[in-house]
């Protein structure tokens, strides 16, 4: 009898899933009174290799080889439907938008010790939980071994319904949020950001948020967000929140983002923000000088309570700076600095506290462990149907001479990628990358260097739309 209630308990559970989602659909179909729906998709196969050598500082696999494949399909459902009356000498825009992106693949992997595969990302901190995740994605299969894993399954990543009203628009459910202006890092992207050598960066993932968004002018406008906080645990099974006394992920997170234009010729933008409990204040502006192109990005972070003890300052800064040039030829210049006070400067603090980073690093929100980065990128169509692009980081790190702090020297290391990109034809091409990475690796289990543990790789992507 116990084992029926609990069966009927479950099946419940997903009739009433199924209720609401159904429910949800009928209604973005009944407040759109003309359909206009489009269905496109993106499918791509995917293989990477990776040599690890002596980045990780010890043979815990059984040979340097590591790899990966990937195949992955995306669907996605938009619907808008616009309207306008006029009233006299006015104008009135009216207009319904819904959007459904689901993502279904199969990922496999060798050389994952103790077949750990998803790893947690700075998106989980910012979607629900619950009964409501559990419709929202789901796993058909999944296995792991001592040394490869493999994971089947699919997840909506967008699903929202936008209104407009004249200047007013409303957005509510599963939505990209990308306010970031910079070419390698964005610190305006509070909610997570593309890392500088992500290869798939054509659709931002969304986050559960409430977003208002008001049109003052033709060139001005303003965001309000507002994303309730969950309370996952990490795909290992351990809480979210590393430290007892650290509770920022169970805070509602609320922004407010005004971008206008300054003096007619500089894009300039607000931010202010209480996210994962860290109150934020930034400030922006992109313009061009002769043909350059140059941008600064800034964001002052103040927690309310510090915990970490790497950085026990509550105040820190995430700051990039960068110019744009493309010469005659079409080549196209690219160069950006990273600053991050809640990084490190040194070697020895590195080491020290390699496994108390700060909260923001947790959940991939920090993006270096070091504080200050250059970054350095070229691109160039060699053909109509080619396209090349080189990018270099390059991150410095003190390295004191014995126990005098007044006499050091640096730690350079450095990350290289190289891409070759060729149209196949108008809905599909083929992808070629190579990333080379230089300084001290992984020594007795310490981390000495940003960039010298990452492994040497190449990854092969076919692509193609529908």
């Amino acid at each position: 009898m116990v084992r029926l209630k609990v069966i009927n308990l479950k099946l419940f559970k997903k009739l009433y899933r199924l209720f609401i989602s159904l429910s949800i659909s009928f209604l973005m179909l009944w407040m759109t009174p003309a359909l206009s729906i489009e269905l496109t998709g993106r499918t791509s196969l995917l293989i990477n290799e990776s040599y690890l050598g002596n980045k990780l500082g010890q043979n815990v696999f059984p040979n340097d080889i590591a790899q990966a494949d990937q195949q992955s399909l995306r669907l996605m459902l938009e619907d808008d439907n616009d309207f306008s009356s006029d009233l006299e000498t006015d104008s009135i825009n009216h207009s319904n938008e819904w959007s459904i992106h689901i993502k279904a693949s199969r990922q496999y992997r060798y050389g994952v010790l103790n077949g750990r595969l998803t790893p947690f990302r700075s998106v989980d901190a910012f979607r629900q939980d619950g009964s409501i995740n559990d419709y929202m994605s789901h796993t058909w299969d999944e296995s792991a071994g001592k040394y490869s894993a493999t994971k089947i399954g699919y997840e909506i990543d967008r699903l929202s319904y936008k209104h407009t009203y004249d200047r007013v628009s409303v957005t509510v459910g599963r939505q990209p949020i990308d306010w970031g202006r910079g070419r390698f890092w964005q610190p305006f992207n509070i909610f997570g950001a593309f890392a500088p050598t992500d290869l798939d960066t054509e659709y931002k993932s969304g986050i559960d948020a409430l977003n208002i968004e008001w049109y003052p002018s033709d060139f001005s406008s303003m965001n309000l967000v507002y994303v309730e906080a969950p309370s996952h645990v990490d795909p290992i099974g351990n809480p979210l929140t590393f430290d007892s006394n650290l509770d920022a992920a169970s805070k509602d997170s609320i922004a407010l983002h005004y971008r206008f234009t300054l003096f007619e010729t500089v894009g300039s933008s607000l931010l202010l923000a209480d996210v994962l409990d860290t109150r934020l204040v930034g400030v922006s502006f992109e313009s061009d000088i002769n043909g350059m192109g140059w941008r600064i990005e800034s964001v002052l972070r103040y927690q309310q309570e510090s915990f970490d003890q790497v950085k026990p300052s509550k105040n820190h800064h995430f700051t990039v700076a960068g110019i744009d040039y493309q010469f005659e030829n079409s080549l196209l210049l690219s160069v950006e600095g990273y600053i991050n006070t809640q990084g490190h400067n040194n070697q020895e603090d590195l080491i020290r506290y390699r496994n108390n980073n700060s909260f923001q690093a947790v959940l991939g929100l920090q993006q270096h462990l070091t504080s200050r980065v250059i970054g350095i990128g070229l691109a160039n169509d060699i053909t109509p149907l080619i396209n090349l692009s080189y990018s270099a980081f390059i991150s410095p790190l003190k390295r004191y001479k014995e126990k005098n702090k007044d006499t050091h020297s640096y730690e350079i290391s450095s990350l290289h990628q190289l891409t070759a990109l060729y149209s196949l034809t108008d809905e599909s091409d083929l992808m070629l990358s190579l990333l080379v990475s230089s300084g001290e690796a992984i020594k007795g289990g310490e981390q000495r260097s940003e960039f010298g543990a990452v492994p040497n790789s190449m990854t092969v992507r076919w692509r193609m739309y529908f």
